[in-house]
């Protein structure tokens, strides 16, 4: 799923909230680090553009791995 939200980010700092309901841990990937850079559950801007984050949850032995949900961001 792709979608495109415009955000403004006064100190750059952008904090990330994925749950996953297994309670696993929820990762991102930042597709361009030269505009913002994933910092545990943090994405750091580092300036402005547009850039796409994909967050991952990996199964485990009880649980298959979820679908990756990516999203398209303008930072401005």
């Amino acid at each position: 799923v792709s979608q495109s939200r415009y955000i403004f980010a006064s100190n750059g700092l952008i904090p990330l909230n994925g749950r996953s309901s297994a309670g696993l841990t929820v990762t991102y990937i930042s597709a361009n680090t030269n505009i913002l850079v994933i910092s545990g559950s943090n994405a750091v801007m580092k300036r402005r553009g547009t850039n796409t984050i994909t967050a991952m949850q990996a199964g485990n032995r009880d649980y298959l791995a979820a679908p990756n949900v990516v999203r398209t961001i303008v930072f401005q």
